[in-house]
């Protein structure tokens, strides 16, 4: 289905802008008949480097699951004038959740990720706290939930 590109939202990383392709970049929503979709496969900058320079307005598509209640749906770009090198199938959970990039994985015949880890962190005066985060398909990055970051800024960690 060939729509025009109406952006939704995107994530707002800082990212170098080099040389394009990027192989890493920002998630970004595009709204299809007045419905939110992730879309997986594409970073925003990307399709920005591609709308200017081949003044793209609208772009072939696939919806591979609907929006559900308070979830938006998912799509991928299946555009012939989108190089593939400026597509990519690092599926972020960070924005799907795990459970629903999982679901877009098997659709898409990847493997499954396990993403939830843990940390026990003992501070100066004895307090054990279980951090949990979620590790991303970005190398270096990881996602820390709320509770992490109130417990990591009640730690009383020595200067050394």
């Amino acid at each position: 289905m060939r729509v025009p590109i109406k952006i939704g939202s995107t994530t707002l990383v800082g990212v170098l802008r080099e040389s394009f392709p990027l192989q890493h970049g920002n998630c970004f929503d595009m709204i299809v008949d007045e419905k939110g979709y992730h879309v997986a496969n594409m970073y925003y900058e990307n399709l920005e480097h591609l709308i200017e320079t081949l003044g793209l307005k609208d772009l072939e598509i696939e919806i591979i699951l609907e929006p559900e209640l308070h979830r938006r749906g998912t799509l991928l770009v299946k555009d012939s004038r989108v190089p593939d090198d400026y597509l990519h199938n690092n599926i972020c959970s960070t924005c799907l959740g795990s459970e629903r990039a999982n679901d877009v994985r098997k659709k898409l015949g990847l493997p499954e990720v396990e993403e939830k880890d843990m940390w026990v962190i003992e501070s100066s005066d004895s307090k054990k706290l279980r951090l949990e985060w979620t590790i991303t398909e970005l190398p270096g990055i990881c996602i820390i939930n709320d509770s992490a970051i109130e417990a990591i800024n009640k730690i009383d960690f020595e200067e050394k």
